[in-house]
């Protein structure tokens, strides 16, 4: 059609093969057949696909018609309007994994396989981190009331806090807001 879909590399970017993910889990929740290649064409179609920049710049300046973003990147593009997928496609909600299971990407240029499931951002301080005092008081600063306010102001949805690896090693600081 005369649409003028962007998107980014699903060979190259994790963005890129979550959009295609995306709309495979739209094809099933709108049980729509087709849809898939309807909207993308194949999953590599290059006629959709720019680098992050580009595809940025191309949406902002009208020259795409739409593209596919994380819901924290559309602050950044002004004048932008978006739309905001169900939880059922948009891979937002951990507790919906096994449905975005169904969902899989299969890397063109190394057969790596990618399964649907919920994007998550980490935060982590390496244990030889040259700044350590200045990594902990960001992370601090991060977990309490006003980082946590920044996050959700930003559009991301703050999931419960987990501890992973020496746990022992963590600062006291960080280690309050921990369940």
């Amino acid at each position: 059609p005369d649409m003028k879909l962007g998107r980014t590399d699903p060979d190259a970017d994790p963005k890129g093969y979550r959009t295609v993910m995306a709309v495979e889990l739209a094809e099933t929740y709108y049980n729509t057949s087709g849809l898939v290649s309807a909207i993308l064409g194949n999953a590599t179609n290059r006629d959709q696909i720019f680098t992050e920049e580009n595809l940025e710049t191309y949406v902002a300046a009208g020259d795409l018609d739409l593209g596919f973003f994380y819901q924290v990147e559309v602050g950044s593009l002004s004048g932008v309007e978006f739309l905001s997928l169900p939880e059922e496609i948009d891979m937002s909600n951990p507790s919906l994994n096994d449905e975005y299971a169904t969902a899989s990407y299969t890397n063109s240029a190394t057969g790596t396989v990618y399964n649907g499931s919920a994007a998550v951002y980490t935060v982590a301080i390496l244990n030889n981190a040259t700044h350590m005092e200045e990594a902990t008081e960001f992370v601090t600063y991060l977990l309490s009331a006003a980082g946590q306010k920044i996050l959700a102001d930003q559009g991301m949805q703050v999931a419960s806090l987990t501890a992973y690896g020496e746990t022992s090693a963590i600062p006291a600081t960080i280690s309050t807001y921990l369940a």
